[in-house]
């Protein structure tokens, strides 16, 4: 079986382009509030930061306030190439916005959701909506992804991106073109 190689990842990187660039202006943001003068205000916004800044870290501060970020985020002292573009990458964000702005309770919930809404995209992109609605129904009794825990999400996803692979593989490439014989019908 020939393994596959991401495009979209960043070589020796586990991040895509857009995540890695994400990345370091987080970090930034992050390195500005953390390396403040004490007593000054958090809510004055980062942006004004830099005037207020004492004299900033050296090179292996930074780097070891950078693991304590990812420390922070669960992931261990690890080196950002490390990071996966899924799981990992969400983890961070969290922190990122608990650190930089931890009044916005909303985007921070958000994030919380953020591998289901992951796991729901990928669904609705490997494949039409009647295919991955049938496979939906006929394992879980529904059509609705809503209703799914991320388990029965990930086991979706799967079989999802699975069966088109194998349609693709049987000479059926075009995604369009892909259905059941039978109509997909609400339930009652």
């Amino acid at each position: 079986m020939k393994s596959r190689v991401n495009p979209n990842l960043v070589p020796g990187w586990k991040m895509t382009f857009k995540q890695r660039a994400s990345y370091w202006r987080m970090w930034s943001e992050i390195a500005e509030v953390w390396n403040q003068p004490r007593g000054a205000d958090l809510k004055s916004g980062i942006s004004n930061l830099k005037s207020e800044r004492s004299e900033g870290w050296t090179a292996a501060e930074a780097k070891s306030e950078r693991l304590r970020w990812h420390t922070l985020a669960g992931l261990g002292p690890v080196s950002a190439t490390a990071i996966n573009h899924t799981t990992d990458f969400d983890e961070l964000k969290k922190v990122h916005l608990a650190i930089t702005d931890p009044d916005n309770v909303g985007a921070q919930m958000a994030m919380v959701k953020m591998p289901r809404t992951r796991l729901i995209e990928s669904i609705k992109r490997h494949a039409p909506e009647g295919f991955w609605r049938h496979i939906s129904f006929d394992r879980f009794k529904t059509y609705d992804l809503g209703e799914l825990d991320e388990t029965q999400l990930t086991q979706l996803r799967n079989t999802v991106q699975a069966r088109m692979e194998k349609k693709i593989r049987d000479g059926e490439s075009d995604q369009s073109s892909v259905t059941y014989d039978q109509p997909v019908e609400e339930p009652f």
